[in-house]
C-alpha cells in the first residue's frame, strides 16, 4: 500500500500517513461497491481486497526481494465480497 493520499485526505485519521491510507482505500472500496450497486451489476461482481506481507515503505524484502510469487507468500488474509454466493459476514477457519 503506497503511503501518499492525495492533499484532500491528508490529516484526516488520528494514526497519521498510514491511518490516512488505510481510510482513503476504505473510501475508495465503498464507491466502487456504491457505483457497481447503482448500476445493477453489483450481484454478478467478485471484489477481492488483499495484500501481502512485504516491507514497509522504501524497506528491504532482504532475501526474497527477487523472488516469485510462490504459494505460502501471501500471508494476509483477503477480504472478499460475492453478494450472490456470500450472504453474511464470516471468517474461514483457514487459508483459502
Amino acid at each position: 500500500m503506497p503511503l501518499f493520499v492525495v492533499p484532500e485526505r491528508q490529516g484526516q485519521s488520528a494514526a497519521g500517513t498510514y491511518g490516512d491510507v488505510v481510510e482513503s482505500l476504505d473510501r475508495d472500496v465503498a464507491q466502487l461497491v456504491e457505483a457497481l450497486s447503482r448500476t445493477g451489476t453489483l450481484e454478478n461482481a467478485i471484489i477481492i481486497i488483499s495484500s501481502d506481507n512485504g516491507p514497509w515503505y522504501e524497506g528491504s524484502a532482504g532475501f526474497v526481494a527477487s523472488a516469485k510469487f510462490k504459494p505460502g507468500h501471501l500471508t494476509v488474509f483477503p477480504m472478499l465480497l460475492w453478494p450472490s454466493s456470500i450472504s453474511m459476514v464470516r471468517r474461514l477457519p483457514s487459508a483459502v
